[in-house]
């Protein structure tokens, strides 16, 4: 027992001795990590409205500044583009930069801070501060390099910067406006953010509106949505993301018409009727459904009345009773050349090709006259006393306030 425990204290003793003889050679300098305090100046958010991606010359101003003490000629920044993880600038020794961007997207800033200390040991204090997203620069439209295809009627608000598209009667079913951006596949994802409201006839503002195509958004010639509901005169916004492949991207915005000019039109079925403003048109988004708004009257050569029946008074006198001869329209097309075919009532109920005078039991005035069509032919009419064009609740004006495209 006496000699076991002798060699265990030597043991321990020897150990110890080793260990201390180890740390005294080997340690010159510790480096150790360190949360510098610092401020910097505001996250820059920025936009252009240049069309094509890789031409911006953008040269925003940064300033680092320091509340510990560095070493500023071991200070290093970088800018790094967050699509590619590319460094697109770097910059020593210096607290400000002004780093140069080409490409639509955001960018985070790199700074390698240090700082050498002279105490029992050399000490090396580092840091790396990483600020996500510090430059981000978007896409804008101004509007003024937009195609206004086909004479689309389409305008520019150039005090406030938006587009907006009135409805009236036009000749196609919808008008497009189109714009082309290129090198905009160099972004994982666009993200896109387009404002609009929309004014619909004869409704309140916030009313929510009469459901029916109202415009829609295409990117490539592929639909990316279409608006058929919301609220009257409200802001509304549109947010989506889309990969993009191709180097051009193209743009539409595809505002939905109301009425559409045609060779169709109201005119009068006998010679006590006159009629003003019966043009009909085709309705866009009712394929079997043409509107007139014509104004009636009794024609002035023919106000007479003619004597339908007659009565006997309490002498023995015969009178007749006087009754106005009803107003009559029928529904005519135009092939342009001169040629027309009228159609008219049959049975009562149907229309038919030189059918009878369609009669109107209101007498004169303002009509909204309703055409159901059957395989391109009138099939079937109704009229409404007092409703007038401008009464109408199915036209409506598109206002398109911004559209900012981010690459992601």
């Amino acid at each position: 027992m006496k000699h076991k425990f002798i060699f265990i204290f030597i043991s321990v003793f020897i150990s110890c001795t080793e260990s201390s003889d180890i740390l005294d050679l080997n340690i010159d300098t510790i480096t150790s990590q360190k949360k510098f305090r610092y401020k910097i100046s505001d996250k820059i958010r920025d936009s252009s409205s240049l069309s094509t991606n890789a031409s911006l010359d953008f040269n925003p101003k940064i300033i680092f500044e320091f509340s510990d003490s560095i070493d500023l000629e071991d200070l290093k920044i970088n800018v790094i583009r967050n699509f590619d993880n590319d460094t697109v600038f770097n910059i020593s020794n210096s607290l400000e930069l002004e780093p140069s961007i080409n490409n639509y997207g955001s960018y985070d800033l790199v700074a390698y801070v240090s700082k050498e200390k002279e105490l029992e040991y050399s000490y090396i204090f580092r840091d790396t501060i990483i600020e996500k997203d510090f430059v981000d620069i978007s896409y804008f439209e101004e509007w003024d390099s937009f195609q206004n295809i086909d004479d689309a009627n389409w305008s520019v608000d150039v005090p406030g910067k938006f587009i907006y598209h009135l409805d009236t009667i036009y000749s196609s079913m919808s008008n497009s406006y189109d714009k082309v951006l290129t090198d905009f596949d160099n972004c994982n994802e666009l993200k896109f953010k387009l404002n609009y409201f929309i004014d619909q006839r004869n409704k309140s503002q916030n009313q929510i509106l009469s459901s029916r195509p109202f415009f829609e958004f295409k990117l490539n010639g592929e639909k990316i949505f279409n608006i058929s509901n919301g609220y009257d005169r409200k802001l509304e916004n549109k947010i989506f993301y889309y990969e993009n492949n191709n180097q051009e991207l193209n743009i539409s915005i595809i505002k939905h018409n109301t009425f559409i000019a045609s060779n169709w039109s109201v005119i009068s079925g006998n010679s006590f009727t006159e009629v003003e403003n019966g043009a009909a048109y085709l309705t866009s988004f009712k394929s079997n459904n043409l509107s007139s708004f014509p104004i009636f009257s009794r024609s002035s050569a023919q106000s007479s009345t003619t004597a339908s029946s007659s009565s006997t008074t309490s002498n023995g006198e015969q009178i007749s009773d006087l009754v106005e001869s009803p107003l009559a329209y029928k529904i005519q097309y135009d092939d342009g050349q001169g040629n027309s075919i009228n159609y008219g009532i049959v049975n009562l109920t149907s229309l038919e090709r030189n059918g009878g005078p369609i009669i109107l039991t209101r007498g004169s005035g303002n009509y909204k006259i309703n055409i159901e069509t059957s395989n391109g032919l009138p099939g079937s009419t109704e009229s409404f006393l007092g409703a007038s064009y401008k009464d109408n609740i199915n036209e409506f004006d598109l206002y398109v306030v911004s559209l900012q495209i981010e690459c992601n």
